[in-house]
Parts: C-alpha cells; structure tokens; sequence
C-alpha cells in the first residue's frame, strides 16, 4: 500500500500524531482544527521549552496541593468535632 507523507515536516514544525487520510496518501499531522490551525515553528527556544516535560511536573503541583488540601479539611473537620464536643 505505501507509506503515508506526513502534512507537516516534523523537524520544522510542531506536529500532532494525526491521522491518515486514505484518499490522498497523507498523514494530517496539523495541530488544531481547520478553523484554527496554529504552526509553530522548531526553535531553539521551542525545543528548551518543549523538553521542560510540563504535563509530568503539573501533575506533581497537582498532586502535590492535593495533598495540602486535604491535610486542610481533616484539620478542619477534626476541629469542628473537638469544638462540637466541648
């Protein structure tokens, strides 16, 4: 069958997984829809910002005040018993 010819030059621009369209033998690898359609060129800056991995330290802040949050309320709740019961 052939291989797929991806729409964007992955080592000029930032691109999605897309996915194949059969009828014209290309990967649409563009990033949003066709009514915004951002490309965003491979920089220096880009790529620094890009290797930061952002999605894995988000989710430690996230789990992280969690965390806190919940230490919160049980300080809370067990101060709302202790007052209840005096």
């Amino acid at each position: 069958m052939g291989t797929y010819v991806p729409a964007l030059d992955p080592a000029r621009q930032v691109e999605t997984a897309g996915e194949n369209s059969p009828r014209h033998r290309v990967r649409n690898n563009l990033p949003g829809t066709s009514d915004f359609c951002p490309l965003v060129f491979r920089t220096p800056v880009i790529e620094q910002f890009m290797a930061l991995i952002l999605e894995e330290r988000a989710r430690e802040v996230v789990t992280a005040c969690r965390a806190i949050s919940l230490r919160a309320r049980r300080r809370s709740y067990c101060s709302k018993i202790q007052s209840r019961a005096m």
